[in-house]
């Protein structure tokens, strides 16, 4: 069975010498109109994870009319419906799938560079099955630990489908699975080959039986 380490492909946005110069010139369209705002993309995500505008509020009316809020000054920044308008929970259209991902390695990023400005250690997390976990990575932690004393890893139990779903979404940093189609926006790299073996008693081979 062959390995793969699965991340979220990130490009590159901005680099070179000339920043002070560019900024401005790169982001005036994004920041042109009103309602675009951290808290808005945060109250986004939250609506989407808890199923519903109702479910994210807690059933707080006032919550509720201020996530409502939120939504339609999204929607109407960006000039697309983010949600499918129904009953039941909520649905992401394509455009609201892709924003949902963007917004989730854009808070991740910022929260990668907010834990060491605060002294505080990095969290990587990582999906696998739990034989990979068990086998694979458990062994190896404490390698890890002793190379980066800074960085703290949790291992979540996860299927494949389920693993890929979460580092896409920004869940996870990282997930290691032994099954993986090509993902425009995953990338991959081989961690090996795992090999299995079958134990039997010697007297149930063929030519031991007496």
């Amino acid at each position: 069975m062959f390995l793969q380490i699965v991340r979220y492909t990130s490009a590159l946005v901005y680099g070179g010498e000339h920043k002070q110069d560019d900024w401005a010139i790169m982001f005036e369209n994004l920041f042109a109109h009103s309602g675009l705002s951290l808290e808005r993309l945060k109250t986004f995500r939250e609506i989407v994870a808890a199923g519903g505008i109702t479910a994210a509020a807690q059933d707080d009316s006032n919550r509720q009319s201020h996530y409502s809020r939120q939504l339609r000054e999204l929607e109407k920044y960006f000039g697309v419906e983010l949600l499918k308008h129904g009953h039941g929970p909520a649905e992401l259209t394509a455009a609201g799938q892709r924003l949902y991902e963007i917004i989730g390695h854009t808070l991740s990023a910022l929260d990668e560079f907010r834990l060491p400005c605060a002294g505080q250690p990095m969290q990587l997390k990582v999906g696998a099955g739990e034989s990979l976990i068990q086998w694979l990575l458990l062994p190896r932690l404490s390698g890890l630990s002793a190379a980066h004393t800074r960085l703290t890893v949790t291992f979540q139990n996860l299927k494949t489908d389920e693993t890929l779903k979460q580092v896409v979404d920004a869940i996870l940093d990282f997930g290691v699975v032994s099954r993986f189609e090509a993902h425009r926006m995953l990338v991959s790299a081989p961690l090996g080959k795992l090999e299995f073996r079958l134990f039997a008693p010697a007297q149930l081979l063929p030519g031991n039986e007496g």
